[in-house]
C-alpha cells in the first residue's frame, strides 16, 4: 500500500476507473443478449441511445453507450440480422 498521498490518490482513482469500465462492460453484454432477443423475436427496430461520456450526461446517460460500444454491438447486430435472414439499412 502506497505511502504518500498522490500514490494513494493514484490507486483509489485506478479503482474507481476499473470498477466504472466493468459495470459498462457488463452493461453491453446485457444490452447485446436484449437486441439479440429483439431481432429473434422479429423486431424491425432498435432504438440505441449513443454519448461520448454516458457519465456526464444531462439524461438517460446510465442507458447510453459509448461510440465505441455502439460499434461493437453494431458488429454483433450485423451478425444476428444475417443469420435471421434479414438486411439492415
Amino acid at each position: 500500500m502506497p505511502n504518500i498521498k498522490s500514490a494513494k490518490k493514484r490507486v483509489l482513482v485506478t479503482q474507481t476507473k476499473t470498477l466504472q469500465n466493468k459495470m459498462f462492460r457488463t452493461q453491453l453484454k446485457t444490452d447485446m443478449k436484449k437486441y439479440q432477443a429483439a431481432v429473434a423475436a422479429g423486431a424491425d427496430g432498435l432504438m440505441i441511445e449513443v454519448h461520448n461520456n454516458p457519465a456526464k450526461a444531462k439524461c438517460d446517460g446510465a442507458q447510453s453507450l459509448t461510440p465505441d460500444q455502439f460499434d461493437e454491438l453494431m458488429g454483433f447486430i450485423t451478425k444476428e440480422v444475417e443469420f435471421f435472414g434479414k438486411k439492415m439499412n
